[in-house]
């Protein structure tokens, strides 16, 4: 008997409606820029689709229900956790797994920092606009850390820098990081895994913490794809917030690296696939 069933698939139906409402809209936006005969409208429309072609959107969704799988078809390996939460000061406590305990409270206020940051904005000409997330507080770069040790860096050890100063997220209005629904899509997973680790049914705990270090590991994919991966790094577009793309990437890189370490260490099972992150095929 699974328990919770009920409420593991109402997610899991919710993020496969998403999967198929982005694919569709995928699709119509091909034709539409295929049967745009105005020039600037065409290019307008080639450029959006580019955007979504490169979007982290799929792979969150495919991985979110990849997660709910595990629990609906692999129960045995994801018993009932107990999960604490004390609201003054914020805290959580994982039965049995003091290492994720406290690495998720270590890392808590500055993701509830940045999940509950607005997702619409009014420029200064009063157009609303969804700008991709970033920061200009400076961080720990993966990059560099991996280029001072050949590649051969144990992430788990580089300082995670917070973010919980109110100037800390900076909102970025590049000409291609104005219209960002990937940030929205993260940022409400992450929100809605912290709210449900507090209140969601036993049974749903190990979902919501797996659908946490998905979602930002998710997230740190996005970041890549705003000038620093194959797709984006030779874009002119991206170079004046590469940096603040990078940054809060690396960040959200670290943060899921240290959170799945200590879930594994202390017997969770995990693990996402993102495109352009690793080679194996294995997903649990």
């Amino acid at each position: 008997m699974v328990r919770n069933e009920e409420e593991i698939r109402r997610i899991r139906g919710n993020y496969q409606q998403k999967s198929e409402d982005f694919g569709n809209a995928v699709a119509g936006l091909s034709q539409a820029a295929n049967a745009a005969t105005d020039i600037e409208r065409r290019s307008e429309l080639t450029q959006r689709l580019k955007t979504m072609m490169n979007s982290s959107q799929p792979a969150l969704y495919e991985n979110v229900m990849k997660n709910c799988d595990q629990m609906l078809e692999n129960s045995e390996a994801y018993p009932d956790m107990e999960v604490g939460y004390n609201p003054q000061p914020a805290s959580y406590t994982l039965a049995g797994k003091p290492k994720t305990t406290k690495i998720l409270n270590s890392i808590f206020p500055t993701l509830y920092k940045i999940s509950t940051e607005p997702s619409e904005f009014i420029t200064p000409q009063g157009q609303s606009i969804k700008p991709c997330f970033g920061t200009d507080k400076g961080g720990r770069l993966v990059t560099s850390e991996l280029a001072k040790s050949n590649r051969k860096a144990d992430l788990r050890n580089v300082p995670i820098q917070e973010y919980t100063d109110d100037d800390s997220i900076s909102h970025c209005d590049g000409i291609n990081c104005r219209d960002c629904h990937d940030c929205e899509e993260h940022k409400n997973l992450v929100y809605e895994s912290l709210k449900g680790l507090a209140k969601g049914p036993s049974g749903t705990k190990h979902l919501h913490l797996k659908n946490l270090i998905t979602a930002i590991d998710g997230w740190s994919v996005h970041q890549d794809g705003r000038g620093g991966d194959r797709a984006t790094q030779d874009d002119s577009a991206y170079q004046p917030c590469r940096l603040r793309h990078e940054t809060l990437g690396s960040a959200f890189r670290l943060m899921a690296k240290a959170l799945r370490s200590a879930y594994q260490s202390e017997g969770g099972r995990h693990k996402d696939k993102f495109p352009g992150r690793g080679n194996s095929e294995a997903m649990y």
